[in-house]
């Protein structure tokens, strides 16, 4: 399979796929989804060679089999973590936004597209669909969660290659995943202790901060 007659941007979505394939203690945000893009790139471009509008038929799994021969990476990906990673990126958006909602331990836990899909089932299960209110809130695309993915990619690159991103725009927990993985854990450890000791904080609180960051460490510790 001739990756000539791949688009720019489809070419660029497999790159990334393969890079993040090789990085150890893959993380969803920065590994995970960006080696779903490469999948649905390949996918997408087998479609299109094949003048198909749905990813079946024997010429579109010819020609999308030959694909995954030429880019070995991707093939070694077992197939049902292939299968689940897929269902994810068709539902990227409301993954997106029940991750956000999720605890920090939930979040670091659950990161292989198996645990992330299996826990979005039963979470889906779980809660009752809301009736429409008539909100004028402007629904999230795919293309606006990956945008965002792209900025919590580009701050994991820069903390990689030394550089401790934290940004007030950001989230609490992409925050202290930036600082988890920017420090080795005695030092974790003071930083803790010195937030904690130099801000007034309620009892309550410190013993919140003090459980998500040991939580924190024992899961970066895991991966």
């Amino acid at each position: 399979m001739d990756d000539e007659r791949m688009n720019s941007l489809e070419l660029a979505a497999v790159s990334n796929a393969e890079g993040a394939l090789a990085r150890v203690g893959k993380s969803w945000e920065t590994d995970w989804v960006p080696i779903g893009q490469g999948f649905l790139a390949g996918r997408s471009f087998c479609m299109r060679i094949n003048h198909t509008n749905a990813p079946r038929g024997s010429g579109y799994n010819k020609s999308y089999g030959a694909w995954l021969s030429h880019h070995p990476a991707l093939q070694a990906v077992n197939e049902v973590v292939r299968k689940s990673l897929l269902d994810c990126m068709e539902n990227i958006v409301e993954i997106a936004e029940w991750r956000e909602r999720l605890s920090l331990q939930g979040a670091i836990a659950w990161n292989s597209p198996r645990d992330v899909w299996k826990n979005f089932q039963a979470h889906k299960k779980a809660t009752p669909v809301r009736p429409d209110n008539g909100s004028q809130k402007t629904p999230r695309t795919k293309d606006d969660v990956i945008m965002e993915m792209q900025g919590k990619i580009d701050a994991y690159e820069k903390t990689s290659a030394g550089d401790v991103v934290l940004s007030k725009h950001s989230s609490a927990r992409d925050n202290a995943n930036v600082i988890v993985h920017s420090f080795a854990e005695p030092k974790l450890r003071e930083l803790v202790k010195l937030i904690l000791v130099d801000r007034d904080l309620p009892t309550e609180t410190e013993r919140q901060l003090r459980e998500e960051a040991r939580a924190t460490a024992r899961a970066s510790r895991a991966q």
